[in-house]
């Protein structure tokens, strides 16, 4: 096991959504499926097919430094993009709106699935990704189409804030 300091906090998120949409099937109670979850290299293999999901950081943002003990916390947003090809099969007829109101809702259901409940069950506030986020903002979903203006899947961004100290990006504040 990779010893989680030696990873930028930001990567140490990306894992955390890598693996939370990697959970995204009827086995897990999921109404679709992540097929395969990529995150795009020069090198990895995948093509467009119902199912097949990609994570990008698309951008950050930054927060307003803060004084902390240990120097000065940084505080930044990394904004991912979440894309899910939906090609259903030709015996489906399921109307295409649905699919794709169903495959956005299933993977914001699956982003947002950490958002915590105080001791009484009420919300407390967005978070989540085992401390590392600060807050956790699902943004409007779009659907995506292709070259030729042909609908072809669903788009979440999902926008994590997070803090390090400005001397030490691997370690979450």
């Amino acid at each position: 096991m990779v010893d989680q300091t030696s990873i930028p906090v930001i990567e140490q998120i990306a894992r955390k959504i890598e693996a939370r949409l990697k959970t995204v099937d009827a086995g897990h109670g999921y109404l679709v499926t992540c097929a395969q979850v990529v995150r795009p290299s020069r090198r990895n293999q995948w093509a467009p097919a119902n199912g097949v999901t990609l994570l990008e950081l698309d951008s950050f943002e930054d927060g307003e430094p803060e004084t902390h003990a240990s120097g000065l916390k940084l505080t930044r947003t990394g904004v991912w993009t979440v894309r899910m090809f939906v090609e259903p099969s030709d015996d489906d007829d399921t109307p295409m709106d649905a699919l794709y109101a169903v495959a956005i809702a299933e993977l914001e259901r699956a982003i947002a699935a950490d958002f915590y409940l105080d001791a009484d069950d009420t919300f407390a506030g967005p978070g989540g990704y085992d401390g590392l986020g600060h807050n956790t903002e699902l943004r409007a979903p779009q659907l995506v189409q292709d070259q030729n203006g042909t609908t072809t899947g669903v788009r979440v961004t999902v926008a994590i804030g997070y803090a390090h100290a400005d001397n030490d990006p691997y370690t979450a504040l």
